[in-house]
């Protein structure tokens, strides 16, 4: 193939907006045109020599240019895994290349697409980790719902989240939910998250909410014929989004803490004025939880009455349309094995007050909810279950 060259995307911190790497991207001019070999790649017609081919002059002439230039930043390269899978062992032409040219293999980050991947994944991994052993760096190339397994069997340095996910975040919940998710996990495993293809602003929030650490798209810069140092327009750009995260983040919080307060002050006043049961007394905890409903705000669906090793003491006492129930079954069940129970039962004990959680959907009413806990003494805590909105 003639008039093919490298050409490279800037990887950004969303921290500051430095340029800590690009990506390598294969570009080809044709009839005045620049033009993606991503067709090239993955047609079926044309024989995967011919794309080693070409795969590998794109890698040696960009790793010629890092040499000439005294290059600093990582250097990510795509690699296809049945071009890793099927070659023999031994050294691998990148890593003798890398060798060859004086670089430091840190630098190199090796991206690996298993979308299409048909073979046995294991056998990928293990010739994966050569490049590891080498000193490279490995990350996942276009991270999906279904990549989670591969994040505990490869543990890679660096997970780039796919676009259609990136786009996806401001129109599903859910979504952002796992991608926070992953975000966490990523932290706590020493990963980094990269959100690849952010075209817009809206996509951009999206990455700060999620907790990402780098970025690229064309909201910042199309692939080019240079490495782009460091430019202040990037920080420029990243600004508003930071600030409007950050903006919403913290009215929610307000908006917690508030909530929180007047929840505790709510039902310090109830407990003042309703006979709150005896210990043992599991039938007149309910009612004195009946009586509640009428005080607590409209969108109240459910409380129930724990002690502090998360056994339910209570029924669960729910409202609906047809008035309010009791649902005894609930007595005796364990929630301490919930995500953060303890930590909340603490955080009530230490400061002996109630909490609000976060956002979730309930399991039973496949809604979103959240839940006000506060202590009624130094051993039951109640627990107030509200549908998302509900106290404004």
């Amino acid at each position: 193939m003639q008039s093919v060259h490298a050409y490279y995307q800037p990887v950004l911190s969303l921290a500051d907006g430095r340029t800590v790497g690009h990506e390598v991207l294969g570009r080809q001019w044709m009839n005045d045109r620049l033009l993606s070999l991503g067709a090239f790649f993955a047609s079926r017609e044309i024989s995967t020599e011919q794309k080693l081919e070409v795969d590998r002059r794109l890698r040696r002439e960009a790793l010629d240019k890092a040499v000439h230039e005294n290059y600093g930043g990582l250097l990510f390269l795509n690699i296809k895994p049945e071009w890793i899978l099927n070659f023999p062992e031994g050294r691998y032409p990148t890593i003798m290349f890398v060798e060859e040219a004086g670089l430091n293999p840190a630098q190199i980050v090796i991206e690996i697409t298993e979308d299409l991947f048909a073979g046995e994944i294991r056998d990928l991994y293990r010739k994966i980790r050569l490049y590891r052993d080498a000193g490279f760096k490995i990350a996942i190339d276009d991270f999906q719902f279904h990549h989670v397994d591969r994040l505990l069997e490869l543990r890679p340095d660096i997970v780039k989240v796919d676009r259609a996910l990136v786009a996806d975040l401001s129109l599903k919940h859910d979504t952002g939910h796992f991608i926070e998710y992953i975000s966490s996990f990523a932290a706590d495993s020493g990963i980094t998250v990269l959100f690849e293809g952010v075209e817009t602003e809206t996509e951009l929030e999206a990455a700060y909410r999620a907790g990402a650490e780098l970025v690229q798209g064309f909201l910042f810069s199309q692939a080019t014929e240079q490495f782009l140092a460091d430019d202040p327009a990037f920080a420029a750009r990243m600004l508003p989004a930071r600030k409007a995260v950050f903006e919403s983040l913290r009215e929610r919080l307000l908006f917690s803490i508030e909530m929180e307060k007047r929840m505790d002050a709510l039902l310090e006043s109830l407990l003042s004025r309703v006979p709150l049961a005896t210990e043992s007394d599991a039938d007149r905890l309910d009612l004195f939880l009946r009586s509640l409903f009428t005080e607590l705000p409209v969108d109240c669906f459910r409380l129930y009455v724990c002690d502090a090793a998360g056994v339910q003491l209570s029924s669960n006492v729910e409202v609906n349309e047809a008035g309010i129930r009791l649902r005894p079954e609930f007595r005796g069940r364990n929630w301490s094995f919930r995500p953060y129970f303890l930590e909340n039962m603490l955080r009530m004990i230490e400061y002996g007050r109630g909490i609000i959680s976060r956002p979730y959907i309930d399991q039973g009413s496949r809604q979103k909810i959240r839940t006000f806990t506060r202590p009624l003494d130094s051993r039951r805590f109640i627990f107030v279950d509200f549908h998302v909105g509900a106290i404004r």
